[in-house]
């Protein structure tokens, strides 16, 4: 990406206020135990194209998993989507299994074994950045495992990703389908351009922006994405 080196010893400062706000996300209160307090590891495993807008945020984090610690992303999306109650518990499912793989196969260095037969309808990585074990373990491990064996015994819920109009699960890109910085989403077409090129939703940035008055994670989002990509110029749509 662009005017960052993920492979530096020092994180960028923009990059640095993004992992300050995405810890609250990923910390010990979330089961992902082992991401570090040091900038320069998570420095590595993540970038700024980062949505921290849920819920569709959570069903695009997936597609960042090569630059994204791939058990901790799957975690922390498939939790955000169960809290939905019944009506996320399809993808849920999905998510949370996909992160006990992860888990599993950050343990035994088994990645090259991974199935991605349930995730053909989808944009998200195939190559998935693992550490040397998995990063969510313990009770948040499984808590995971639990749920997902109760789901998996239910027969009222189906165990596949739905799919729009396109055949694609609905966060995913077709080929050069542009991408919405603040939810990940497909950009649609009314839509805010920044200085830098990229382009949000206008609707959902609308949204942030709003919610950014009150301050808190909104605004830390807000002064994220337009560190990363200029203001937004109404004028050119």
């Amino acid at each position: 990406m662009e005017g960052v080196d993920v492979e530096s010893e020092e994180a960028p400062e923009v990059l640095t206020q993004v992992l300050d706000v995405l810890r609250q996300y990923l910390g010990n209160e979330t089961g992902v135990e082992t991401i570090s307090p040091n900038d320069a590891p998570l420095a590595k495993a993540v970038s700024l194209h980062v949505p921290l807008l849920a819920p569709k945020a959570a069903r695009a984090l997936p597609r960042y998993t090569d630059i994204i610690v791939a058990d901790a992303a799957y975690y922390a999306s498939g939790m955000a989507v169960r809290a939905e109650g019944p009506s996320g518990a399809r993808e849920a499912f999905v998510l949370l299994n996909r992160c006990l793989d992860l888990a599993e196969a950050a343990d035994d260095d088994s990645a090259h074994l991974l199935d991605y037969t349930d995730f053909e309808c989808t944009d998200w990585s195939r190559t998935p950045l693992l550490l040397e074990s998995g990063c969510v373990r313990g009770a948040a491990l499984e808590d995971a495992r639990e749920w997902v064996l109760a789901v998996s015994m239910d027969q009222t819920v189906e165990q596949t990703l739905p799919v729009d109009g396109r055949g694609m699960y609905a966060s995913s890109l077709a080929d050069t389908e542009p991408c919405c910085v603040v939810t990940g989403y497909p950009l649609g077409s009314r839509l805010v351009t920044f200085t830098n090129g990229r382009c949000a939703n206008r609707e959902w940035w609308s949204r942030v922006v709003s919610a950014a008055r009150g301050g808190g994670i909104p605004a830390a989002l807000l002064h994220h994405v337009e560190a990363w990509c200029g203001p937004a110029d109404y004028q050119h749509v």
